[in-house]
């Protein structure tokens, strides 16, 4: 992933992380409308990939302000009352995710789409959790369930950024794309991105 032909994978990637975790409500995250990825990602600088190859179960960096620390008690006591509560372990995950600690996160979404195997937004942020870790297969294979249960637009394009970009597989990742556009209730702005996305190929 650090090659040229895929840097600007991550920027995007990150950017979208980024814009659906500050600047949206969780339950809104899988909306149609299109976060600003390219302005979030000149902002962050971020590659989205700093927390790849950390270990499951390897200890939590000591970073945590109280505040979170509280927070993070309070969910698990939450969680530890019905360890199958969908939404404690989606609000564990999400907790995760904000602290950009994606092997956490990705257990906790990994738990939540075992106890209700229809939740898209488990699967969504599976699947972003899984690309944060530097596994661009299982994040392909996230996405790709997540579209066997509904055709979200947000999910159809990383899905053809992850194909176009980080397979160089341009025929699955464009196919992607011109569905997308083709897509009734697609967001205009998340459309125009995929148009210019293809015109790129061209």
């Amino acid at each position: 992933m650090k090659t040229a032909k895929n840097t600007r994978l991550p920027l995007i990637f990150m950017a979208l992380a980024l814009a659906a975790l500050f600047a949206a409500s969780f339950g809104n995250m899988l909306g149609n409308k299109a976060a600003p990825f390219e302005k979030n990602a000149a902002q962050t600088g971020n590659s989205g990939m700093e927390n790849a190859g950390r270990s499951e179960g390897e200890a939590l960096p000591r970073r945590m302000t109280q505040e979170a620390q509280k927070k993070l008690a309070a969910l698990m006591a939450e969680y530890q009352k019905d360890t199958k509560n969908i939404k404690s372990i989606i609000e564990l995950g999400e907790f995760f995710s904000q602290m950009k600690e994606w092997p956490e996160a990705a257990g906790f979404f990994q738990k939540a789409v075992e106890v209700d195997p229809k939740n898209v937004n488990a699967h969504y942020w599976l699947a972003m959790s899984q690309y944060n870790m530097g596994n661009v297969d299982k994040a392909i294979s996230g996405f790709e369930t997540l579209l066997d249960i509904q055709k979200n637009p947000r999910a159809m394009f990383n899905l053809a950024l992850l194909y176009k970009h980080g397979k160089n597989d341009m025929v699955k990742g464009n196919a992607l794309l011109e569905e997308l556009i083709a897509l009734p209730g697609t967001d205009e702005d998340l459309r125009a991105m995929a148009k210019q996305e293809l015109e790129a190929a061209n």
